[in-house]
C-alpha cells in the first residue's frame, strides 16, 4: 500500500504486524475493531495497525491486580458457600460442578466492576501515545480531531478488553477453586468407600446437638441427600445473569491468555458449560417455573444444519451424549422448489385432523371372539379406531400420497427430514390445539391426532432410513422442561419403531439416575415418575414390550427404590418417598408380568391399513356379489326360505329348530353354492340384503294380515318400552312380523351351521343389521320406525338365550357381539333409535347376563352403554329441558338404574366416578341413585344411631375400587406434575397454575355450557385427596385429616379462589366420594367440614350448605356419606352452623332448617338457647367430628313441606319414619328393605327445588 509515513511510519507497520507473538492472546489483531470510516485511517491506512498494540498494552497494565482481587475473594465466597449449601450432599461431582458455576459468575462478574473504568483510562492513554507522533498535531482543531479517534478506537475496543480480563480471572478462578475445595471432595470419596450405605454428611456444618442449622425454618433446613430443584436454581440463576459470561461474547476455541502471573489450565480453555458438565450453560434456560430437577439446569442452544451433523449428532446420542457433545441437529433449508409442495402437504395434513376432530370416529368394538385381549388404553383405541376407517378415507390417501411425493421429489432426505421436524413439533403441540373433552362414544381426539401424525412420519422411514430414528432420539433429548416427559409421544414413538428401544432406554436411564448430566447427584422426581408411567403403558397397559428391553431403565429404577428406602430412614417425607416407592412397586408388577405374545399384530395405523388393503386384494373375486344379479339371488333364497319356513311345523311348535333342520338343506345348499358365506364381505352383504327385503316385506305384508287374527298381527302393536317416541294421535303403522321373524330364525340356523365359527357368523350378522339401521334412519328421518329392527335384535337374543349346547360355551363371547352392536347403535348416532335400544340394553336376556359373567368381564361393555346413554340425556338435563320423549326416556333410565341398584349394587359402585364425569349439575336423582350403592356383603350402620363413631368402624379403614385412570386425566396439560412439585415444594404458584389448567378454552365453554374441565376437576380431587400419602399430626375434631398436609392447602385454595361456579363444581366432587362407609367417604366428609370450619368466607360455608341440602330433598335414595357429613354439620356446636346468616336469611329458607333440624336432631332449635341445646347434645369432653348423635328420616319430606317442593316429594312414603308421640324413634331400616321399597317407588321426574338454589 502506498505510504505518506516515511520511515518513522513503516517502523510502525512492521512493529505492528512483525511481534503478534508479544500479544496477550495471539489473535488479538484480528478481534480489535476499527472503525472504516474514521478519516485518519482513510489517509494513514497503517496506523491501523497500532491500535491492537495500544489494547494489548492497557489489558496487561490493569489485569494482574483484577485477577489478583477478583480470584481471592470469589473463591473463598465459593467455597463457603457450596460446602455449607451441599452439606449433606453425597456425591462430590455435584460439589465440584456448582462451586465451579457459582465461581465462574462470581469472579467474572468481580472483574467487569473492577477493570471497566481503569481499562478506559488506560486504553485512551496508549492510543495517545502511539497515535500522536504520527500525527504531527499542529493546531487544536487536528488535536480535537485526534481526541475523537482516540474516543471512537476506546468505546469500540473497551468491552473486548473488559471480556478478555474476565475470561482471565474466570480461567485461575476455575482452577483455584478446584484446589480450595479439594479437602471437602476427598472426604466423601472416603466416606463412600468406607460405609457406601450410610448417608453423608459435613461434620463442619450439620452436628447433633448444635442450634445451627436444626433452629431453621422447614423450608431452609438441611435434608439428608441432595438439594430439592428450587434450591439448585440458586446456582442456574448464576449463569442467567447478564454479567458475568465473557465466554459467550468471545469467539470459541480462544487460546489461553499469555499475560505473566496469570497461568490457564488447559481444561480452561473450554467453554464453561463444557467444563461444568451438566451444570453449565444456563443462559438460555429462563427465568419462567422452577426445573423439576438439576436436569434442567442445562440450556446451552444447540444448532447446525446437515445431515453429516446429524449423523455425527445421533451417534454421540448413542453412546451417552453430554450437554456439550454436540450440537442439534435441525434440518438444511428445503428448496424453493419443494417448498410448496411441501405445504400442500402439510395443508392436507390439517384438513384431514380437522375433520377427524368434527367427526371423530367410533371406539373400536371389542372382538366379540376374543374379549379378554382387549386393552383399555386411549392410544390403541384410536389406532385400532383409525384402522378401520374405509380405505378409500381420506387418511389413508394421505398415507400414501406422502411416499409418492418423495419418490419425485429431487431433494428428497432434505425435504423428508424437515417433514419430521414438522410432525415432531405437532407432537408436542397437539394438547394446546385439540379439544379436551369429546363423546364418550368415539375414541380420544387426542390420541387420534397423534396417530394421525405418528402414520404420516412412520411413510418417512424408507427415505430417511436409520437416520430418521437417529435424529427423533435427539430431538426428544432436546425438548425443554417438562414437555420433554410426553407418555403419549414417547409410547407413540416407540411403538410406531421410529426410535430404537436401546438407545431411548439408555438415554431414558440417563435422565433418571442422579449421576447422569440432568441430575446431578439430586432425584429427578420428574423424570423417575416418567419412567414409571411410560413402563407401565408399553409393557403392562399396552403390553407390547417386556420389561427386559428396558434394562438400563430398570438398574436405575432398581438404584433409586434402593436410596429411596435408605433415606425414608433419614425422615425423607412420604411425598418426596413417593416416586421411589412407586418405582419399587412396578419394578414387582414387571417381574411378574406375562411376555408379550410373539407374533402379535403391530399397533400402528399404516401397517394395519396395508393388511386390510391386502385382504382386500385377495378377496376381490367377491365383489361380484355386490350387483343387481346377486341381489336377486339373495331375495330369491330368502323369498324360498321364508316360504319354508312359514310351512314348516317348527315356526309354531318348535322355536328351536332341534328337529326340522333337514327341511333347509336345499336352502343351505343355495347359499353355499353361490359363495355367500365363503368370507366375511360375502356374509355381510348376504345378511344385510335379507335384514333390508325383511323390514320392507313386514310392511308391505301388514294389509293382507289385518284381521287376521293371527299371533305375528297381534304382536304388531308392541313398541319397545311401550312407546315408540310418537304422539298417540299419530297411530303407528301396521306391520306384519313373519319376514322379521324367518329372518332372525336364518341367522340362528347358520350359525349352528357354522360350528366353530358361529361368534364370526353372529358378528357379521349383526355388522349387517347395524349398518342397515343406521342407514334406514339417516334416509328416512322423522318418519324412521324403530320396531322391526327392534324385532330382529330381540329375537336374536331370545333364540341365542335359550339353552342350547351350541351357544352355552361361547355365551360370553355371543353377548360381547351384541354390546358392539348396541355400542354402533347407540342414541348419540340413532337418536331415532333410543327407546328401543334403551330396552335392549335392559333386557332380561342381556343386562343380568352381561354383568354375571364370571370376573367381571362384562362391566366394561355395559358401562360403556351406560355412559354412551347418560351422556345422550345430559343436554338435556343440563338446561332442564325435557318434553315428554325424553322424559319418558329419562324415566327409564331411573328404572334401569333402580335394578343395578338392587341387583347389582357393586357395579355403581365401581363405575361411580366415570357415571359422576358426565352427569350435569340439576342432574340429583341419578346421582343419589349411583352414589347410594354399596357392597351386598355389607350392612350400612345406622347413621342416625346414638354415639355413631365412624372413625372406628371396621369398613372405613378399606378403600372403595375405583375403575377409572383418573391418573391418565391428570396428563393433560401436565398437570400431574404440577401437582406431584407442589406437594413436594409447597411452591404457591403452582396452586395458581393448578387453577387456571382447570378453565376450559373459550371454544369448549360454549359448548359445554361450563368454564371449567369438570372430568379433570374431579381427577384432581381424586389424586390429591387419596392418590398420594398423607403424614403429620391429626387435626383436632377432624380424625381423617393431618396437620401439614399439602392436599389441604390445596382444597383450601381452590375453596377461596375459584369463582362461583368452580367453587360449586369443585364442592359437589367432593360430595361424590360421600357414599358407603369407606376411606374415600371418611377422608372427603373430614374434608367437607374442615373447609366449613376453618374458612372465614361466609359463601364458601353457604355453598357447601346448598351442595349437601340439594342433594337430601329429592327422591330416595340418599347416600349414607352424605346424611352422616349433613347430620355432623348441623348439630356440632364447632361449626356453628345456626348461627350463620344464610340459614335466617328469609322466613322460609329459615323454616327449611328448622324442619330438618327437627327430623335429623329431634328438637327444635332455638338459636337463643343454642348454646345450651348444643352442648346437652355434645358429651364434655368429646373430641366434635368423632361421634353422630339420634336422629330420624323424614329430610326430605319436610324440606318440600317447607319450601313447597312439588306435591310428588310430599306424597311420597318416607323411608323413615316420623318420630312417635313419645318422643322414640324407630331403628333405621336394613338395606334389603330400603332396596324393596326404592324400587317399588314411582319415579318421578327431576327435582328442581328454587328456595335451596337461592341459599
Amino acid at each position: 500500500l502506498p505510504s505518506t509515513l516515511g520511515s518513522d511510519g513503516r517502523a510502525a507497520q512492521q512493529h505492528a504486524t512483525g511481534h503478534g507473538e508479544d500479544f496477550i492472546i495471539p489473535t488479538l489483531p484480528s478481534m480489535v475493531t476499527i472503525n472504516p470510516s474514521i478519516p485518519l485511517f482513510q489517509i494513514q491506512r497503517n496506523l491501523a495497525g497500532l491500535v491492537p498494540h495500544a489494547v494489548d498494552r492497557a489489558i496487561k497494565e490493569v489485569i494482574s491486580a483484577v485477577v489478583e482481587r477478583s480470584v481471592t475473594i470469589s473463591c473463598l465466597t465459593t467455597r463457603e458457600m457450596v460446602t455449607k449449601d451441599f452439606a449433606m450432599e453425597p456425591d462430590e461431582n455435584v460439589l465440584k460442578k456448582a462451586a465451579q458455576l457459582m465461581v465462574s459468575s462470581v469472579s467474572g462478574s468481580l472483574a467487569l466492576v473492577t477493570c471497566r473504568e481503569p481499562l478506559r483510562v488506560s486504553l485512551t492513554n496508549h492510543l495517545w501515545q502511539l497515535l500522536l507522533p504520527h500525527c504531527q498535531a499542529k493546531d487544536m482543531n487536528e488535536t480535537a480531531a485526534l481526541e475523537q479517534v482516540v474516543h471512537i478506537l476506546s468505546t469500540d475496543n473497551l468491552e473486548l478488553g473488559c471480556n478478555l480480563i474476565e475470561k482471565a480471572v474466570v480461567d485461575k478462578a476455575l482452577k483455584d477453586i478446584e484446589e480450595s475445595i479439594a479437602p471437602a471432595l476427598q472426604a466423601r470419596k472416603d466416606q463412600r468407600a468406607r460405609q457406601p450405605s450410610v448417608p453423608y454428611y459435613d461434620a463442619n456444618y450439620i452436628q447433633p446437638n448444635s442450634k445451627w442449622p436444626q433452629a431453621l425454618p422447614e423450608m431452609l433446613r438441611p435434608k439428608p441427600g441432595p438439594l430439592s430443584p428450587q434450591q439448585l436454581k440458586v446456582y442456574k440463576d448464576f449463569n442467567a445473569m447478564p454479567i458475568g459470561s465473557a465466554k459467550a461474547r468471545l469467539p470459541a476455541g480462544l487460546p489461553p491468555l499469555n499475560v505473566a502471573g496469570v497461568t490457564t489450565s488447559g481444561a480452561s480453555q473450554e467453554q464453561p458449560g463444557a467444563s461444568l458438565g451438566g451444570l453449565g450453560g444456563l443462559a438460555a434456560s429462563g427465568g419462567g417455573s422452577a426445573p423439576a430437577s438439576a436436569a434442567e439446569l442445562q440450556s446451552s442452544p444447540r444448532t447446525t444444519s446437515g445431515a453429516a451433523a446429524a449423523a455425527a449428532e445421533s451417534s454421540g446420542a448413542e453412546e451417552g451424549r453430554s450437554e456439550a457433545d454436540g450440537p442439534s441437529i435441525v434440518p438444511p433449508p428445503v428448496p424453493v422448489d419443494a417448498q410448496a409442495a411441501l405445504a400442500s402437504l402439510t395443508g392436507t395434513m390439517d384438513q384431514v385432523v380437522q375433520n377427524l376432530i368434527n367427526d371423530p370416529p367410533l371406539l373400536p368394538p371389542i372382538d366379540a371372539a376374543n374379549p379378554h385381549l382387549y386393552k383399555q388404553d386411549d392410544a390403541l383405541d384410536a389406532c385400532a379406531a383409525l384402522a378401520m376407517l374405509p380405505l378409500d378415507h381420506e387418511l389413508a390417501g394421505l398415507l400414501r400420497q406422502v411416499p409418492q411425493w418423495l419418490s419425485q421429489c429431487p431433494h428428497a432426505e432434505t425435504c423428508a427430514l424437515d417433514l419430521a421436524q414438522r410432525l415432531f413439533k405437532r407432537l408436542y403441540d397437539a394438547p394446546q390445539v385439540v379439544p379436551q373433552v369429546h363423546p364418550p362414544d368415539t375414541v380420544s381426539l387426542l390420541h387420534a391426532v397423534i396417530e394421525v401424525d405418528l402414520s404420516v412420519m412412520e411413510t418417512l422411514k424408507d427415505t430417511l432410513k436409520e437416520q430418521l430414528a437417529k435424529v427423533l432420539l435427539v430431538w426428544v433429548d432436546d425438548v425443554p422442561g417438562v414437555q420433554r416427559y410426553s407418555i403419549d409421544v414417547i409410547s407413540g414413538l416407540l411403538r410406531y419403531g421410529l426410535i430404537g428401544i436401546p438407545e431411548f432406554d439408555r438415554l431414558l436411564a440417563k435422565w433418571v439416575d442422579p449421576r447422569g448430566r440432568d441430575n446431578h447427584g439430586s432425584v429427578n422426581a420428574l423424570a423417575l415418575d416418567f419412567a414409571v408411567l411410560l413402563l407401565q403403558r408399553v409393557c403392562l397397559q399396552q403390553r407390547i414390550f417386556a420389561g427386559q428391553d428396558f434394562s438400563h431403565t430398570m438398574e436405575a429404577l432398581v438404584r433409586e427404590a434402593t436410596r429411596t428406602m435408605q433415606y425414608q430412614q433419614l425422615g425423607m417425607s412420604p411425598q418426596e418417598a413417593q416416586p421411589g416407592e412407586a418405582a419399587a412397586k412396578l419394578l414387582e408388577e414387571l417381574r411378574s408380568a406375562e411376555a408379550p405374545a410373539a407374533g402379535a399384530a403391530r399397533q400402528a395405523v399404516g401397517a394395519r391399513l396395508a393388511e386390510r388393503a391386502e385382504e382386500e386384494a385377495r378377496n376381490r373375486g367377491s365383489e361380484a356379489l355386490d350387483t343387481a344379479s346377486s341381489r336377486e339371488t339373495i331375495v330369491t333364497i330368502f323369498e324360498e326360505w321364508y316360504n319354508m319356513y312359514n310351512a314348516s311345523p317348527d315356526s309354531l311348535q318348535n322355536r328351536s329348530g332341534r328337529g326340522g333342520n333337514q327341511v333347509y338343506t336345499a336352502v343351505l345348499s343355495h347359499i353355499t353354492s353361490g359363495g355367500f358365506i365363503r368370507n366375511d364381505e360375502a356374509k355381510e352383504l348376504f345378511f344385510r340384503v335379507c335384514c333390508e327385503h325383511a323390514v320392507q316385506r313386514a310392511y308391505a305384508d301388514a294389509p293382507a294380515a289385518a284381521g287376521s287374527g293371527t299371533e305375528d298381527e297381534q304382536r304388531s302393536s308392541d313398541r319397545p318400552g311401550g312407546e315408540d317416541g310418537q304422539s298417540e294421535s299419530t297411530p303407528a303403522p301396521t306391520m306384519h312380523f313373519a319376514a322379521i321373524d324367518a329372518f332372525t330364525r336364518l341367522v340362528v340356523l347358520l350359525m349352528k351351521v357354522a360350528g366353530a365359527d358361529k361368534v364370526q357368523m353372529l358378528t357379521r350378522a349383526l355388522l349387517a343389521i347395524s349398518k342397515e339401521l343406521r342407514q334406514d334412519a339417516e334416509r328416512k328421518g322423522v318418519n324412521f320406525n324403530q320396531r322391526p329392527y327392534f324385532r330382529i335384535l330381540l329375537n336374536l337374543l331370545m333364540e341365542l338365550s335359550t339353552p342350547d349346547p351350541n351357544f352355552e360355551q361361547a355365551n360370553f363371547q355371543l353377548l360381547s357381539a351384541f354390546c358392539n352392536t348396541f355400542h354402533t347403535c347407540n342414541p348419540l348416532r340413532v337418536p331415532n333409535f333410543a327407546f328401543a335400544w334403551l330396552e335392549l340394553i335392559s333386557n332380561r336376556m342381556f343386562m343380568p347376563k352381561l354383568l354375571m359373567v364370571k370376573n367381571q368381564r362384562g362391566w366394561l361393555m355395559f358401562q360403556r352403554l351406560l355412559v354412551q346413554l347418560l351422556y345422550f340425556l345430559e343436554p338435556y338435563l343440563r338446561r332442564v329441558q325435557l318434553n315428554e320423549s325424553t322424559r319418558l326416556l329419562y324415566k327409564g333410565t331411573v328404572r334401569m338404574l333402580l335394578v343395578l341398584l338392587h341387583d347389582f349394587p357393586e357395579f355403581l359402585c365401581d363405575y361411580h366416578f366415570s357415571f359422576c364425569d358426565i352427569m350435569p349439575i340439576p342432574c340429583v336423582q341419578i346421582r343419589n341413585l349411583i352414589l347410594s350403592a354399596f357392597p351386598r356383603n355389607m350392612k350400612l350402620p345406622d347413621p342416625f344411631m346414638p354415639n355413631l363413631k365412624v372413625d372406628l368402624l371396621p369398613a372405613i379403614k378399606v378403600a372403595p375400587r375405583i375403575l377409572a385412570n383418573y391418573t391418565t386425566t391428570l396428563l393433560q396439560q401436565h398437570l400431574k406434575h404440577d401437582v406431584d412439585t407442589y406437594m413436594r415444594t409447597r411452591e404457591q404458584r403452582l396452586l395458581e397454575t393448578i387453577k387456571d389448567k382447570l378453565r376450559l378454552p373459550k371454544r369448549e365453554t360454549l359448548q359445554l355450557d361450563t368454564k371449567y374441565n369438570v372430568p379433570l376437576l374431579n381427577a384432581l380431587l381424586l389424586y390429591v385427596g387419596v392418590h398420594l400419602p398423607q403424614h403429620g399430626k391429626s387435626l383436632p375434631g377432624q380424625g381423617g385429616l393431618q396437620q401439614n398436609n399439602p392436599s389441604l392447602d390445596i382444597f383450601m385454595y381452590l375453596a377461596h379462589n375459584f369463582d362461583y361456579e368452580g367453587r360449586y363444581l369443585f364442592l359437589g366432587a367432593i360430595a361424590n366420594h360421600l357414599r358407603y362407609p369407606n376411606t374415600h367417604t371418611h377422608y372427603f366428609s373430614c374434608v367437607l367440614l374442615y373447609l366449613f370450619a376453618d374458612t372465614s368466607d361466609e359463601v364458601v360455608r353457604e355453598q357447601i350448605t346448598r351442595v349437601l341440602l340439594e342433594r337430601l330433598i329429592v327422591h330416595r335414595p340418599h347416600p349414607w356419606g352424605l346424611l352422616i357429613t349433613f347430620i355432623e354439620l348441623i348439630k356440632n356446636r364447632r361449626y356453628e352452623f345456626w348461627n350463620h346468616s344464610f340459614v335466617k336469611c328469609a322466613p322460609e329458607v329459615e323454616k327449611l332448617f328448622q324442619s330438618v333440624a327437627f327430623t335429623c336432631l329431634g328438637t327444635t332449635i332455638d338459636r337463643q338457647s343454642e348454646g345450651e341445646q348444643l352442648a346437652g347434645q355434645t358429651a364434655p369432653g368429646s373430641q366434635p367430628g368423632q361421634q353422630l348423635q339420634r336422629g330420624g328420616g323424614g329430610a326430605e319430606t319436610a324440606a318440600a313441606a317447607a319450601v313447597g317442593v312439588g306435591p310428588a316429594a310430599q306424597a311420597q312414603p318416607n323411608p323413615m319414619e316420623a318420630p312417635t308421640a313419645g318422643g322414640e324413634r324407630p331403628r333405621w331400616r336394613s338395606a334389603q328393605r330400603c332396596r324393596a321399597d326404592v324400587s317399588a317407588e314411582r319415579c318421578g321426574s327431576i327435582s328442581d327445588p328454587p328456595a335451596v338454589r337461592g341459599v
